[in-house]
């Protein structure tokens, strides 16, 4: 499985001097410096990206601020650094970047691929053969839609209607990818490693940068002998390459990472045996979770936190996307004692979309549009009003939106934050509460400077989440606002105004939504109670969850 490289792109780490780091952290670093010396800025990302990746940890700290200092500067519209840049070196600029762009992707293939079922199909009696299909779909990796996201928005954001190349919502590609045809091989494995079938190449032509291909083989006369083992056993469909070939008749074979996933044929009996089953378990958990739903409803409900407002200094000088230090004035409210869990998400919900499994671990892998939907129907199943609308409508019902899909709602969203509903935390009502409210002691962390005692996070989690409120509480009663995972927050990732504020809700827009807390593959810095983070607000991750909050009106 893909891990989501949160560490790759966090922003914020502290001093932490001189470490050993590994040969492949170095050779990717000095890669990137000589990159950006050339003027190179693309090749740059990606290098300093593949430096992070080899040294996921603290000790990536030189290519981390340069990663997210270029990150930031392509992303606001400058094809990379220079004060004096006037439109025509801006232009320049960003005709090069794609340039680079387009033959990075010619060169690194940035998909895995995932095998979908391996179906027998029409049996011969006569020659006693049978015929069997088996597909693959692409799965863009990480690196790809992370560095293809910064780009993107970069050209958007410095493109002029009289530049003669590309148009605002693209990219002026090298050659014409309507053109270029991908060649993909794959191969049916058995359980034991080997090969029953060469899979010969399928093409598909089009633009691989923002298509989703789906490839497929038939696989005719097979022997009796071939049809028993894979109807006895597991068949893995496995990539062994991608080709292409341009417009130009330019040809290269990309080194293709693959993601196997194994599948049975079954015959249609069996299938329709299956979906019965799956029909009566699906009824039974239903049955269960509507019975189960008063018991967590009550119990989630006297969980809540009384936090009397007051005023606070957010932020702290020592981060820089956390300054400048400014006062902000809250009314009270109320906060949930630990992070939502996994058996109050699938009270609610009727499914749990997390990783690591466990009722009374965090619910993760949700996006921010999961949470506002959850916030509603909760408060509706309670009596409440609802918090969130959209185009007016506060029931989820009518919103056209499938949670735990990682789609986007459509559709103006709006909060009435004096309703007295379920929410998420704006960003300061968060930030208020980890500190300790008007109990604060100061701690750096949330309720102690001894990280251990009240968080999970990299040097103690063994890679997972764990049960809410195993670790100490802070001033107020509160639990893993450090640690565990991180948790959204209402407002859209922005800049902090030094001017004082009251009750601020954050920008009317943005990229991305704000994520506080830290979570269990973090290092130390990042679950800081003045750490800001950031996730898209349609992505979901196995380390991003949530809390809820009530307004006291």
């Amino acid at each position: 499985m893909k891990r989501i490289l949160m560490g790759a792109v966090m922003f914020v780490l502290l001093a932490f001097g001189a470490f050993a780091q590994n040969a492949a952290y170095k050779e990717n670093l000095a890669k990137a410096k000589e990159y950006e010396a050339q003027g190179k800025y693309f090749n740059a990302l990606a290098s300093y990206y593949d430096a992070m990746e080899a040294e996921p940890t603290e000790k990536a700290e030189e290519a981390l601020v340069a990663y997210r200092k270029l990150a930031y500067v392509l992303k606001a519209g400058k094809p990379g650094y220079g004060e004096d840049m006037d439109e025509f070196d801006i232009y320049d600029g960003w005709i090069s970047i794609a340039e680079e762009y387009d033959n990075y992707w010619k060169e690194n293939c940035p998909v895995y691929f995932k095998s979908g079922s391996f179906v027998k199909g029409e049996l011969n009696m006569e020659t006693r053969t049978a015929s069997y299909s088996a597909s693959a779909t692409d799965d863009y990796t990480n690196k790809y839609l992370e560095l293809k996201d910064i780009v993107l928005s970069g050209w958007k954001n410095a493109y002029r209607n009289d530049w003669s190349k590309g148009k605002s919502n693209s990219l002026p590609l090298g050659d014409d990818p309507e053109k270029r045809t991908y060649y993909v091989t794959a191969e049916a494995v058995d359980s034991t490693g080997a090969v029953l079938f060469n899979l010969a190449s399928t093409k598909k032509t089009g633009n691989y940068y923002y298509d989703d291909y789906s490839y497929k083989w038939t696989i005719n006369d097979v022997s009796r002998d071939d049809m028993k083992k894979i109807d006895a056993q597991t068949v893995t469909i496995r990539v062994t390459d991608v080709k292409w070939t341009d417009s130009e008749n330019e040809s290269k074979t990309i080194v293709s990472p693959s993601m196997e996933q194994k599948n049975n044929a079954v015959s249609t009996v069996d299938e329709a045996v299956t979906k019965e089953k799956e029909r009566i378990a699906k009824e039974k958990e239903e049955k269960e979770r509507l019975e189960k739903y008063a018991q967590v409803l009550k119990k989630m409900a006297n969980s809540f936190v009384y936090v009397e407002g007051g005023t606070f200094g957010m932020g702290t000088n020592d981060f820089s996307f956390a300054k400048p230090v400014h006062n902000v004035t809250l009314s009270s409210y109320y906060v949930a004692k630990t992070e939502v869990t996994q058996a109050q998400w699938k009270a609610v919900m009727g499914n749990n979309p997390s990783y690591f499994m466990g009722d009374n671990r965090p619910v993760e892998k949700v996006t921010w549009y999961d949470t506002i939907v959850f916030c509603n129907k909760l408060s509706m199943m309670d009596g409440r009003t609802p918090v969130y609308s959209v185009n007016g409508k506060t029931d989820p019902d009518t919103w056209n939106y499938k949670p735990c899909q990682g789609n986007s709602i459509s559709g103006t969203i709006t909060m009435n934050i004096k309703s007295n509903g379920y929410r998420l935390p704006t960003e300061a009502e968060w930030e208020f509460a980890a500190w300790g409210g008007k109990k604060r002691k100061g701690y750096k962390y949330s309720g102690s400077d001894n990280l251990s005692t009240i968080a999970w996070y990299c040097d103690n989690s063994g890679d997972q989440t764990h049960d809410v409120a195993k670790k100490a509480p802070n001033e107020l009663g509160l639990y893993d606002m450090s640690g565990n995972v991180w948790e959204w927050c209402w407002d859209w990732c922005d800049s902090y105004s030094s001017a004082a504020q009251t009750n601020p809700v954050g920008a009317s827009s943005g990229d991305f939504r704000v994520v506080r807390g830290g979570g269990w593959e973090d290092i130390s810095g990042s679950c800081r109670v003045a750490c800001r983070y950031y996730g898209y607000p349609y992505g979901w991750y196995s380390n991003i969850g949530f809390r809820l909050v009530r307004s006291a009106n």
